[in-house]
């Protein structure tokens, strides 16, 4: 049986596909699903795995099948325990977009990354939908993109294009320095992943206010999690069963104003 950091770097790479799906939207190559090209990235990069003491094809197969709900396309499907707990993180970190339509749409590389804000209503008007460039304009040379939101944010196909060019650059640097564990390279593609993906949208078919990378940590952390919960031998029936496994918690700043006041009483002898 693999550590869980093993169920932990699929979980992060299972949908970088995504990035590079979205560079080649409207070609014939672009037609594949984002699992494919996820496991491709693998595959690619199997050498680096192999030495940080990964089975590269162990990995391929665990990115790829997770897609619980794709029963028409069964090489997705999850099989092993070992797939099914990155299927199982995929869906606890994404629920409520996995209720949302999943038809295709033709503008998916021109859907920009909203900003959070957008959400916020002030003097009873709900903010402007202002959303993300992950790099700066053509003109400006490949910059990152900066975390201010904009009427027109810069994004489309020739920006993933652009992306997916950093991403392998990255990765050539990283391999020139071949970390030797898991951690290690766990750590190092997380900041690849982090510098490039921070500023793109997870979904373009429901709300786009997640971003890709969030996505990934988010069920690299909980794939990680679920796998050390079963000891790291669970069965599927184990993993699929609905028990409290998970808490959310909570947090309310309801009130935080008048406790400063408060504070700043007291210090000034008030």
């Amino acid at each position: 049986m693999p550590e869980g950091i093993a169920l932990a770097l699929a979980g992060l790479l299972h949908d970088i596909g995504k990035l590079f799906q979205r560079a080649r939207w409207g070609e014939r190559e672009g037609r594949a699903r984002h699992p494919a090209f996820s496991a491709r990235f693998v595959e690619q990069h199997g050498g680096l795995f192999r030495q940080a003491g990964l089975d590269p094809g162990w990995l391929q197969r665990t990115v790829q099948r997770h897609h619980e709900g794709w029963r028409e396309a069964p090489e997705f499907q999850p099989q092993t325990p070992e797939e099914w707990c990155v299927a199982l993180a995929d869906t606890y970190a994404s629920q409520e977009r996995e209720e949302a339509a999943q038809a295709g749409s033709g503008s998916v590389p021109d859907t920009p990354l909203l900003s959070v804000f957008h959400q916020l209503w002030l003097q009873e008007r709900e903010g402007e939908r202002l959303a993300l460039s992950p790099v700066h304009r053509l003109g400006e040379g490949l910059r990152p993109g900066a975390p201010y939101p904009e009427g027109r944010p810069n994004i489309g196909k020739d920006v993933y294009r652009r992306l997916e060019e950093r991403v392998g650059k990255r990765m050539g640097e990283l391999a020139s320095h071949a970390p030797t564990s898991p951690e290690a390279l766990l750590l190092s593609l997380a900041a690849i992943l982090q510098e490039s993906l921070t500023l793109v949208p997870a979904d373009t078919q429901s709300e786009p206010d997640v971003s890709l990378y969030d996505h990934l940590r988010l069920t690299a952390a909980i794939a990680h999690a679920l796998w050390l919960y079963h000891g790291g031998q669970a069965s599927v029936e184990e993993l699929r069963q609905d028990a409290e496994k998970f808490l959310l918690v909570v947090g309310d700043l309801g009130g935080i104003q008048g406790h400063i006041y408060r504070v700043a009483g007291a210090e000034t002898g008030v």
